[in-house]
C-alpha cells in the first residue's frame, strides 16, 4: 500500500501545517473559539485543519501517481468538503437559542430556519448522494445513507473529550485503509487517517 501510506504522510504534514497557520492567526473570530476542559478559550479550528489535510493529501498523492479518482472517491471527498463547509458556516453564523436536533427542527417549523438545519440537510443529502453513487438496490442505498448519518452523529457525540473522536477515527480509518488497500478509496482513507494523526497532538 505504498501510495496509500504516501497519502498518510502528505496529509499529516498538510493538516499539521494548516493547523499551525490557523493557530498563528491572533485575530480569530470569537465564534471560532471555545472554552476547553481546562477552562481556557481556544480556537476551534481542528476540523478546518483536518479537512484541509484530507483535501491536500488524497489529490496530491493521486497526482504524483499519475491517475485520477473514480466517482465514489471523488464524491466522498466532495461530500466531506460540503459537510465541513456547512459546519463552519454554522459555527460562524449560528449561536441562536435553538440547540440539538429537536430545537433546530422546531425553529424550522416556526418559520425560523437555522444554520443547524442547513448542516442537517447538507449532511443527509451528502450521505444519500454518496449512497446513490456507491449503487446497489434500494435497501443498500438506504443502509449506506443511514450509516453515513449515524457515523456523523456518533463522532459528534464522541467529540466532548480531548482527542477522543480523533483516536476512534484513527482506529476506524486504519481498518478502512487495510480493507481498501491500493485503491482510490484506500488513498482517501489514508489521507483522512493522516489528517487525523496530524491534528491529534493539538486535540490532546
Amino acid at each position: 500500500m505504498t501510495w496509500a501510506w504516501s497519502a498518510v504522510a502528505v496529509a499529516i504534514g498538510a493538516a499539521a501545517g494548516s493547523l499551525l497557520s490557523l493557530l498563528g492567526i491572533r485575530a480569530a473570530p470569537a465564534r471560532l473559539t471555545r472554552v476547553n476542559h481546562a477552562g481556557r478559550s481556544v480556537p476551534a479550528v481542528l476540523g478546518v485543519a483536518f479537512v484541509g489535510g484530507l483535501l491536500v493529501g488524497a489529490p496530491a498523492t493521486r497526482a504524483l501517481e499519475g491517475g485520477g479518482f473514480g466517482p465514489v472517491e471523488a464524491v466522498t471527498i466532495a461530500a466531506v468538503a460540503l459537510v465541513a463547509a456547512a459546519g463552519l458556516l454554522d459555527d460562524l453564523l449560528g449561536g441562536g437559542a435553538e440547540r440539538g436536533f429537536r430545537g433546530h427542527l422546531g425553529g424550522l417549523l416556526r418559520g425560523r430556519p437555522t444554520t443547524g438545519v442547513l448542516k442537517l440537510v447538507v449532511g443527509i443529502g451528502s450521505g444519500v448522494w454518496l449512497a446513490l453513487v456507491i449503487g446497489g438496490g434500494p435497501a443498500r442505498v438506504t443502509a449506506a445513507a443511514v450509516l453515513v448519518a449515524a457515523s456523523a452523529n456518533l463522532w459528534n457525540a464522541l467529540d466532548v473529550r480531548p482527542g477522543r473522536s480523533a483516536k476512534w477515527g484513527i482506529v476506524a480509518l486504519a481498518a478502512v485503509l487495510a480493507a481498501a488497500g491500493e485503491t482510490g478509496m484506500g488513498l482517501v482513507a489514508g489521507a483522512a487517517l493522516g489528517a487525523a494523526l496530524g491534528v491529534l497532538p493539538f486535540d490532546l
